[in-house]
């Protein structure tokens, strides 16, 4: 079977490029696979770029029929996936959905470009009469999209789902009933353990005896960083050797930002930035917990979260969404409440008292990944589910996704909520970590236009 695979890859960091550099030779026993991707960058993975045929999607667009399935991993990110939703117009295939919101991907395509009324019939499925309404207020960043979901039209469009927990095929089947959608748990690598915990703290400049703390994925507001760290300013009297290590880009907020200040706590949190795969599984390693809590969910897969099992590091997460999945021995749960900033407090200065649970969570931790999360499990049912639906499901020709328009007021449209979204950025992120998210957004803009020097 001829598959085309549409995923970013690095030097595109994050999630989903991690995973699928990870996935793609697992599932290459099973199919003939070449990569579509969006064409303006060259994948650094020697591995991927010498292993796999790698087209740029307009390639792939002169002749979809070539292939018997299409995959495309969705994620909730313009840059990485705004390309593929032309390809999934013109050839609907296998979507597999790795956020449930998708706020990012289909507000870029939409009002960031003034298209009003692509957006109102992307909502109207799911919100109905409101839909009109809520535009409007998304327009004018009145309404927290966050709260709501996106993603109704390109899983219409498409010809089946694969999602990642219990939890988000539960929402997929009652909004789009009938289609073909299959929960496969994500798979993550489980890498050699060459050095000890104690060799990779000496290696790093950690002393043996400090408790750390980590956070390990992107950074973000609603990964509730400053609860975090409420906590630990409670608690660095206490607990000797203290450490927070924050791995992964992104920007936490102008708040958590000044919370550091204010706290004193800048001597005890390091802050990375994204950092390459080997020093990213010995961080994760060298941790005593690791932290993954999140103020809403979009029924995504924290992929993160997962690797810090399978490096045997327990995980203390939120008690909602896809988090409720995991085990509790080695992922004890925050319930989202008033008292979360007191549980938090309490388990982390029991787990510094206690280093024999933190070892009993760590086995724990192991066993777990090693029975569930390994990517030959995943790249099997993954496949099965592939040939399945291409057995059963007719391919189709173009579908009506996200249709762009004409229209005088699209330019004016398109400046109205790009304002109202820059002091939205502006009031979460402060002035000077918009003006850098703004300026990355620009430069890849020109870049497509043919800017090349930039």
């Amino acid at each position: 079977m001829r598959v085309a695979y549409f995923t970013p890859l690095h030097p595109r960091p994050g999630g989903i490029s991690d995973h699928s550099e990870e996935l793609l030779p697992h599932l290459a026993a099973f199919a003939e696979i070449d990569i579509v991707i969006d064409g303006d960058y060259t994948p650094v993975n020697p591995a991927i770029r010498d292993g796999f045929r790698i087209l740029h999607y307009r390639e792939y667009l002169r002749d979809p029929s070539a292939y018997e399935a299409a995959v495309y991993q969705l994620g909730n990110n313009l840059r990485c996936h705004g390309y593929m939703v032309p390809c999934l117009r013109a050839a609907p295939g296998i979507v597999v959905l790795q956020d449930y919101c998708l706020q990012y991907l289909v507000l870029g395509l939409t009002l960031r470009r003034g298209e009003f009324g692509a957006l109102v019939e992307a909502l109207q499925p799911v919100y109905g009469e409101r839909a009109a309404r809520l535009t409007r207020r998304l327009l004018l960043g009145l309404e927290d999209p966050g709260l709501l979901t996106f993603a109704h039209p390109l899983l219409a469009a498409s010809r089946g789902v694969i999602v990642h927990s219990q939890h988000a095929l539960e929402l997929v089947k009652r909004e789009v009933p009938g289609k073909p959608v299959r929960n496969v748990p994500m798979g993550v690598s489980m890498p050699p353990r060459q050095h000890s915990k104690e060799e990779l703290r000496r290696r790093y400049g950690y002393r043996a005896d400090d408790f750390i703390v980590a956070s390990v994925s992107t950074r973000a507001p609603k990964k509730r960083l400053d609860l975090v760290l409420a906590s630990l300013g409670e608690l660095r009297g206490q607990i000797p050797g203290l450490l927070f290590l924050v791995v992964g880009g992104g920007s936490p907020g102008a708040s958590t930002h000044r919370m550091i200040q204010d706290l004193g706590l800048s001597d005890i949190v390091e802050q990375t930035g994204w950092v390459d795969p080997e020093r990213y599984e010995h961080l994760l390693r060298l941790a005593d917990v690791a932290v993954d809590l999140r103020e809403t969910t979009a029924a995504e897969t924290a992929n993160s979260a997962l690797r810090c099992l399978a490096a045997g590091t327990p995980v203390i997460v939120s008690a909602r969404g896809t988090f409720l999945e995991l085990p509790e021995d080695c992922c004890p749960r925050i319930v989202p409440d008033d008292h979360a900033a007191q549980a938090l407090r309490g388990l982390l200065l029991e787990l510094a008292l206690h280093r024999d649970r933190v070892q009993a969570m760590s086995v724990a931790a192991l066993d777990y990944a090693r029975k569930h999360l390994t990517l030959d499990l995943q790249a099997h049912a993954f496949m099965g589910f592939i040939e399945a639906v291409v057995k059963t499901t007719a391919g189709s020709g173009l579908v009506s996704l996200l249709e762009p328009r004409t229209g005088l007021a699209r330019p004016v449209l398109a400046g109205v909520y790009n304002l109202c979204r820059t002091a939205s950025l502006v009031r979460s992120y402060g002035v000077g970590d918009s003006l850098k998210r703004l300026c990355v957004g620009l430069t890849a803009r020109l870049k497509r236009a043919g800017f090349e020097a930039l």
